[in-house]
């Protein structure tokens, strides 16, 4: 029983271990372990673990544009508020399940962090993170297999903490005030049985606003589509059962 549970410890903290980077692109700078990799996929970047495994069970996605006269603070938290479509396995869509939507303050920036359950992927835990500032709507989402978010959530803490805003070649978040230390900001599960999901929203059409966000967050989906797809594949090659030898 000890040995099962130091096996678990040391894997939740591997990604501790590894030497940590900087990931920089024209709007964001965060921290990230030596053993990742990001990739630009169209408009947005992707960030995963560079392991063959690995890389299927968590993303990093990136995605940013000029904002508008109604991006703002508080019609990001009403639209990640609400439940997201995909579409499951088999085919049927479903509503993501939300958990939280609430304004974050992270550094000496206001953010709304929300966090769903089956939004982008199904069975992953995705915690978005959105923003507007000097003129550019960011948004960052987290997403981790729901079985293995234990594993990475120290490394989502850490690249939140280290969270920056580039843009225009200033670093506006000062380094050695990248957030409190003793919090995690990771994805977080209510134990069994509790009931901390949000009500669903009440029916009306959409507003311009949520149509230029809703553009933002279609990005992040499209991107982050790529590890439903090596899921998909992963299933498919370890269900597979060899074929019996051919007879001369």
């Amino acid at each position: 029983m000890k040995l099962s549970a130091g096996i678990f410890l040391l894997a939740a903290f591997a990604g501790l271990s590894a030497e940590a980077k900087t990931f920089q692109n024209s709007y964001v700078s965060f921290e990230v372990p030596d053993n990742w990799s990001c990739l630009q996929e169209g408009v947005a970047w992707t960030c995963t673990p560079t392991g063959v495994v690995e890389s299927k069970e968590a993303v990093i996605v990136l995605a940013a544009k000029v904002a508008g006269p109604e991006d703002n603070i508080n019609n990001f938290q009403t639209y990640l508020g609400q439940p997201k479509k995909i579409t499951t396995r088999v085919g049927t869509p479903m509503p993501s399940q939300v958990m939280y939507s609430k304004p974050r303050q992270l550094a000496n920036g206001q953010w709304v962090q929300a966090q769903h359950l089956g939004s982008e992927i199904q069975e992953y835990y995705t915690l978005y993170l959105a923003t507007v500032k000097d003129q550019l709507a960011i948004l960052v989402s987290f997403s981790s297999e729901r079985n293995r978010y234990q594993v990475y959530n120290p490394i989502f803490d850490k690249a939140i903490k280290t969270l920056k805003i580039t843009a225009n070649q200033q670093l506006l978040f000062p380094k050695n005030k990248a957030g409190n230390g003793g919090e995690i900001i990771g994805i977080n599960v209510p134990p069994p049985g509790s009931e901390d999901l949000l009500p669903p929203p009440s029916g009306g059409k959409g507003s311009k606003w949520t149509l230029i966000f809703a553009g933002l967050v279609l990005v992040v989906l499209a991107a982050g589509g790529f590890l439903y797809t090596k899921t998909r594949k992963r299933k498919k090659i370890t269900h597979s059962k060899p074929g019996k030898p051919k007879t001369k």
